[in-house]
């Protein structure tokens, strides 16, 4: 999420894009690379824009890595359809220069899922203006498609009610 809209959000979007791309491809470590961003953030833009982030570093077997900067806490989904709710997390990248964050260790077990979002899920409101929370799609999150059954299941809660925002799932 980069707060605000429109291009300058979009611009801004771009450029933290293609910084994380370059820091992760010259082998920097993931929090390192969240430290450098929020370092350029913050003396371009002196805490007036920022970003929430979560960024997974996957390796083969099943080992994550997570840095969340202050983003919606991802979900893990066990293999047996428990849902748990990752909360450990930083600030918002580009709010304080002093800032330090941290890499979340997981081991994604076979069978098992991790579910990132954008608040435009989360927040999704219904006439009267209550929020779809992650506690209304949990038993969606462990359906043969995840996706697709929270959706379902934000669109019947919502009503009619136009989204505000983005609408973003990504299962892993």
């Amino acid at each position: 999420y980069v707060s605000g809209k429109g291009t300058s959000a979009a611009l801004l979007a771009s450029i933290i894009q293609g910084m994380m791309y370059a820091q992760l491809k010259s082998g920097m470590s993931l929090t390192d690379t969240v430290a450098t961003v929020n370092a350029f953030l913050c003396s371009r833009v002196s805490g007036q824009k920022y970003v929430t982030l979560a960024a997974v570093h996957y390796r083969q077997g099943g080992s994550i890595e997570i840095v969340n900067g202050g983003h919606i806490p991802p979900v893990l989904i066990h293999p047996d359809g428990r849902a748990e709710s990752l909360r450990d997390g930083d600030v918002p990248v580009g709010m304080f220069g002093d800032a330090t964050f941290h890499a979340i260790p997981l081991a994604l077990p076979p069978g098992a899922r991790l579910v990132l979002m954008s608040d435009g899920v989360t927040e999704a409101e219904d006439p009267v203006g209550n929020q779809f929370s992650t506690t209304d799609m949990n038993p969606d999150l462990a359906s043969a498609d995840p996706i697709r059954a929270v959706f379902a299941s934000m669109h019947r809660f919502a009503q009619g009610v136009p989204p505000a925002d983005d609408r973003t799932m990504l299962v892993i």
